[in-house]
């Protein structure tokens, strides 16, 4: 896998310290509630009742 991923990634992967991950986990972040999105006006579909939609 690193064989693969890597070279078809190179120069495309940011580093990522402790530094950083440090900082990014201060970042808000949604959980499994879509309802967190609805100040945000953004449209959420459900995976878990999306597949189960007759289409």
């Amino acid at each position: 896998m690193d064989e693969i991923v890597l070279a078809e990634f190179a120069g495309r992967i940011l580093p990522f310290d402790t530094a950083t991950a440090s900082r990014a986990g201060l970042l808000p972040t949604a959980d499994k509630r879509l309802s967190a999105f609805n100040p945000l006006g953004v449209e959420c579909i459900d995976p878990w009742r999306f597949a189960d939609t007759p289409s």
